[in-house]
């Protein structure tokens, strides 16, 4: 079986290292780590990941939840938050999104695994579903 592979989107470089170390120990791949939204999308296209950990704070440019819209406008790739970011305002612009976790900094490998399993598993069910004919498509 074939490594799930994850971006990682992080602008601050010892907290990537340090999610890159945690994902690595778990058997997963970090297929790349960007440290803003425009490379990100870049990498997204290019590395086509199972998964993405995107920080919300990435300094200049868009933001993580930015950078979110635009993933889940152009690819079916699933999500997670990984941020220091809680307050009441944060949530509100990310819950439209859906995202497919929402760990908060510091984490730790349990909750970063526990996380990563459940999205992945949540995703493949709605692939799954999505391409299971409806009632209505079958007649």
């Amino acid at each position: 079986m074939n490594a799930v592979r994850i971006l990682i989107v992080e602008d601050e470089p010892l907290i990537a290292e340090d999610l890159r170390a945690h994902l690595e120990e778990l058997g997963y791949q970090v297929c790349a780590t960007c440290d803003n939204a425009l490379d990100a999308m870049a990498e997204l296209a290019v590395q086509q990941p199972d998964l993405l950990l995107l920080d919300i704070n990435l300094g200049d440019g868009a933001d993580g939840i930015q950078l979110a819209e635009k993933v889940k406008a152009k690819h079916p790739t699933p999500f997670i938050f990984v941020t220091s970011h809680s307050d009441a305002a944060t949530l509100a612009r990310v819950k439209p999104l859906q995202p497919a976790g929402f760990i908060i900094k510091p984490f730790d490998e349990n909750d970063l695994r526990t996380q990563i399993e459940l999205a992945l598993a949540r995703h493949a069910h709605a692939v799954e579903v999505s391409a299971t004919p409806t009632e209505a498509q079958r007649s």
